[in-house]
């Protein structure tokens, strides 16, 4: 046995510990990265040419450049939360009518999201602000929250929209991440001129989403303290404060949930966490056979009615036929 001196066994103990600290950083970075991020903006068309968005993909593609086409006035503020700098299009109808303000959903972007959402709001003659998220776009930002530093932005929005245009009426419209968005701003104090929600597929806790969507890609079931801590570290937030069942208990707005129940992303069941947590605010309505985020498109005339069937109740605008 070759003798060891105290220097080297000091080196050696030393490298036994600062190496898996060395290790476990740079792994919750990766999965900081992976996570919540910031990654390049994907061409609007992109999505699909999944065998289940394939059907959709030319209807999709002529209502986006119908959607680009249009002469929107681009609008910048500053989140209330930290003073982001964020980016939205705003397209005015009349000057009565009522105004959507639309949250995309995870690393998408408005012109996917809402193609068909937005030219629907137009043509019922709705105003339309579509936003661009944090750390997307057009917007500032290195880190996606799933809604819980969103939520702050979107209440930068709203006093936006209600402080230039008082006499508006808000509708509130989000769809996957943008519909946590959605829901976490109804928690929060709102001007009177916000009506009502529109939340299409959202996630009722952001740990149990994280956590599904990890076991979704075979990583390990007890992963979900890594990727909380990761978020702590290096995007200065914690996903424990996005339990939105806390949000829709504290709304004073109604929230309508629209949801497939074949969505593999963010199953029917979460929503209908948020239906069990505020039954007298939330109404709920299941898509047949909808993955996710395409109720709209699997069964556009009866969501259509849906959605503006609601907005109709809870506004003093009538919706067009």
């Amino acid at each position: 046995m070759i003798p060891i001196d105290m220097p080297t066994l000091i080196v050696i103990l030393s490298m036994l510990i600062i190496i898996p600290i060395v290790l476990l950083f740079l792994t919750m970075y990766f999965i900081y990265r992976f996570s919540f991020g910031r990654k390049k903006d994907a061409d609007v068309y992109d999505g699909f040419d999944t065998p289940h968005m394939e059907p959709y993909k030319e209807e999709s593609h002529a209502a986006i450049s119908t959607l680009l086409s249009i002469e929107y006035e681009e609008i910048y503020i500053e989140s209330p939360l930290d003073g982001t700098r964020l980016h939205a299009r705003l397209k005015l109808m009349d000057d009565k009518s009522p105004i959507q303000i639309l949250f995309h959903g995870y690393r998408s972007n408005p012109f996917r999201d809402f193609s068909g959402g937005a030219l629907a709001a137009l043509s019922h003659g709705h105003s339309v602000l579509m936003i661009d998220q944090r750390a997307h776009l057009g917007s500032e930002g290195k880190t996606i929250t799933f809604g819980i530093k969103e939520r702050y932005d979107a209440l930068g929005w709203i006093n936006y929209i209600h402080d230039r245009f008082p006499e508006r009426e808000i509708i509130l419209v989000g769809i996957s991440m943008g519909a946590a968005t959605v829901i976490g701003a109804a928690g929060l104090e709102l001007p009177d001129a916000v009506k009502c929600a529109i939340a299409d597929c959202p996630f009722a806790v952001v740990k149990d989403e994280l956590s599904h969507a990890a076991k979704n890609m075979g990583i390990f079931a007890n992963i979900y303290p890594v990727i909380r801590f990761s978020g702590k570290i290096f995007g200065k937030f914690d996903t424990e404060d996005g339990d939105l069942r806390k949000s829709v208990a504290a709304s004073r707005i109604p929230i309508m949930i629209l949801h497939g129940d074949a969505d593999r992303l963010v199953p029917i069941e979460m929503s209908l966490q948020l239906k069990e947590a505020a039954p007298d605010t939330v109404t709920h309505v299941a898509f047949p056979g909808a993955r996710h985020g395409i109720s709209y498109l699997t069964d556009k005339e009866r969501y259509i009615k849906e959605v503006y069937g609601f907005i109709a109740k809870h506004t003093t605008a009538s919706a067009a036929e």
